[in-house]
């Protein structure tokens, strides 16, 4: 079952790297309590703005302890607004981290530092229901596998998507949150 974190119950205007710790430390313990494949949701609604202070603390420490500590789980940001998309989008391109986001039509995209290619990617992966191997992949995207093997590593690797066995012929299966 997905958990859901309101930041705005830390304040509609969030400064500061001090104030930024006790939430992300209440979201690192929801994610502790996730199983793997779960998703835990940043929600935005009620925040007005963030600084890159805040940001680099709250976003910028979760996502990149998301691949080590807590391996195969989600971290999704919703309800972006118009301060805080661009703020939440420089903070993590000034530390070259990738987050994914639920937009209004219900739809997964990555956020921040992100080459066409992991853009690309992402979205295939999540047009085929968010579930896939590489082989089906490489396929629907017209590229060579080992290409695409090395895409799905560093997607797996930034903690975009969740990587496990499969039976038969694919060694992996390839998941996005909806799967």
């Amino acid at each position: 079952m997905p958990s859901t974190y309101r930041l705005s119950k830390v304040g509609r205007k969030l400064w500061t790297r001090d104030r930024a710790r006790t939430p992300r430390e209440e979201v690192e313990r929801l994610l502790e309590s996730t199983e793997p494949g779960g998703t835990v949701t940043i929600d935005l609604r009620g925040v007005d703005v963030f600084d890159f202070s805040f940001a680099a603390e709250f976003f910028g420490r979760l996502l990149q302890r998301l691949p080590t500590e807590h391996a195969g789980r989600f971290l999704v940001v919703e309800h972006i607004g118009p301060w805080t998309g661009p703020n939440l989008q420089a903070t993590l391109e000034g530390l070259e981290l990738a987050a994914i986001v639920r937009d209004e039509d219900d739809r997964y995209r990555l956020f921040g530092k992100v080459t066409e290619t992991d853009r690309a990617t992402f979205e295939a992966l999540a047009a085929r229901g968010g579930r896939s191997t590489a082989a089906e992949l490489a396929s629907g995207l017209h590229v060579n596998l080992t290409a695409m093997n090395e895409r799905l590593q560093k997607l797996v690797g930034r903690g975009v998507l969740r990587r496990e066995e499969a039976p038969g012929r694919a060694r992996f299966t390839y998941h996005t949150p909806q799967s």
